[in-house]
């Protein structure tokens, strides 16, 4: 009798595997409500998420990282760059936590659309005068945004669109 042959079968990538949690509390972001998503619409998701963080670090280090030239549109760095632009031009400085929500609504291989919620409720900002809450800087409400997104090639995600669209 002949031993059974062992079949090795490929793993999936960790973006086929379901959404990933991008939470990251040293650098202040909390993604919260991740919903349970597969295939292209948690690839696309966890591509959202990414983005999240990597604005979020730019905002909080006043430097906007290079990574952002392969996860988003020149329009959407942009929007990144300008932010950290003029925190720095009001000599302001952004710390504490961020809670973010991110949800895909359509996806297939090459395009993605979603939204992302922002609470500023754990965020601080300082400047000359002092350091304040999000609320004492004007920020109340929770800002609501709609994504576009699009995978060349069947590559990585990138952050097409990023606009905001009222409260959530």
């Amino acid at each position: 009798m002949s031993p059974t042959p062992v079949l090795q079968t490929p793993s999936p990538s960790p973006t086929a595997a379901g959404v990933i949690d991008a939470s990251d509390p040293k650098l202040g972001i909390v993604f919260t409500k991740m919903p349970k998503l597969t295939g292209d619409a948690a690839s696309a998701l966890n591509g959202l998420s990414l983005f999240e963080s990597e604005f979020w670090r730019a905002t909080t280090t006043g430097k906007v990282d290079p990574i952002l030239m392969l996860i988003a549109s020149p329009d959407v760095r942009a929007i990144v760059q300008a932010q950290v632009d003029d925190n720095i031009a009001r000599g302001a400085t952004i710390h504490g936590t961020l809670t973010v929500s991110v949800n895909i609504t359509r996806a297939d291989a090459s395009t993605a659309a979603g939204t992302t919620c922002q609470d500023f409720s754990g965020v601080k900002f300082t400047n000359a005068k002092g350091t304040f809450t999000a609320a004492e800087g004007g920020i109340v409400d929770k800002y609501l945004f709609d994504v576009t997104l699009f995978r060349p090639n069947g590559g990585g995600w990138i952050v097409d669109t990023y606009k905001r669209n009222g409260t959530c």
